[in-house]
C-alpha cells in the first residue's frame, strides 16, 4: 500500500515540469488568439464602414428615385390643367 501512494507521488513529481510546459503551451496559444483578435480590429472597423456606405449608398438611391417619381407627377399634372378656364 505504502509503495503504490509512494509510486504516485513520484509520478506525480516527474509529470511537474510536463504540466507546467502544458501551461505554457496554452497560455502562448490564447496569446497568438488575442494578437490575431487585435490585428482584426481594423479590419472589422474597415468591415462596418463598408457596409455603413453600401446601406447609405442604397437609401440614396431609393430617394433619388421617389424625387424622380415626385417631378414626373408634378409635371404630368401641369399638363392636365385645363387653360381654358
Amino acid at each position: 500500500m505504502v509503495k503504490n501512494r509512494n509510486m504516485k507521488i513520484v509520478k506525480m513529481r516527474r509529470n511537474i515540469g510536463k504540466n507546467k510546459r502544458k501551461i505554457g503551451k496554452k497560455r502562448k496559444q490564447n496569446m497568438r488568439e488575442i494578437v490575431k483578435m487585435r490585428r482584426n480590429i481594423g479590419k472589422n472597423k474597415r468591415k462596418i464602414g463598408k457596409k455603413r456606405k453600401q446601406n447609405m449608398r442604397e437609401i440614396a438611391k431609393k430617394n433619388k428615385r421617389k424625387i424622380e417619381k415626385n417631378k414626373r407627377k408634378i409635371w404630368k399634372d401641369k399638363r392636365n390643367i385645363n387653360w381654358e378656364e
